[in-house]
């Protein structure tokens, strides 16, 4: 995978992450996500298709989630994941990820993305997904998030 397709999202995610939660984010070490490793207790799920095709995911564990989605939410405490807040954690996803691919088009690699979809399990796993992963850890005073990009170009 070029980094020039990964690069798009974490850039996103930590100006995204500053506009609208006010948290400031430091990249952890990249890594391969190995295929039987679960991923995070909430996932943002989005589909890109395009000059690349594959998914990203926003993994949370449940804590962070609720904090992000509370400072989302100008302070206010998020005790459970109500529709309100499932639906600002999709929204962050997808208002990244839109970012990403304005960044990706203006590079000449136009995509298109599909609407978020949240998934809140432990140990979850989805075996849909045949395209390696890259982890992008960012590191927040509220919790890291998890970016995990699995993105290829179609085959000719």
């Amino acid at each position: 995978m070029k980094v020039e397709y990964v690069n798009p999202f974490i850039e996103s995610a930590a100006n995204v992450l500053e506009e609208i939660a006010q948290l400031k984010s430091e990249r952890g070490a990249l890594k391969l996500k190995d295929p039987n490793q679960p991923f995070r207790d909430v996932c943002a799920i989005l589909g890109v298709v395009g000059h690349v095709h594959g998914q990203v995911i926003y993994g949370f564990d449940e804590t962070t989630a609720k904090n992000v989605v509370s400072k989302m939410m100008m302070g206010a405490e998020v005790v459970e994941f109500d529709e309100m807040a499932r639906s600002a954690l999709g929204e962050l996803g997808n208002i990244i990820t839109g970012k990403a691919s304005v960044t990706l088009e203006s590079a000449g690699y136009p995509i298109e993305i599909s609407p978020p979809t949240l998934v809140m399990a432990k140990n979850v796993r989805i075996s849909s997904l045949k395209i390696p992963m890259i982890i992008v850890p960012l590191n927040t005073e509220v919790g890291t998030i998890d970016i995990y990009v699995g993105l290829e170009e179609p085959a000719k």
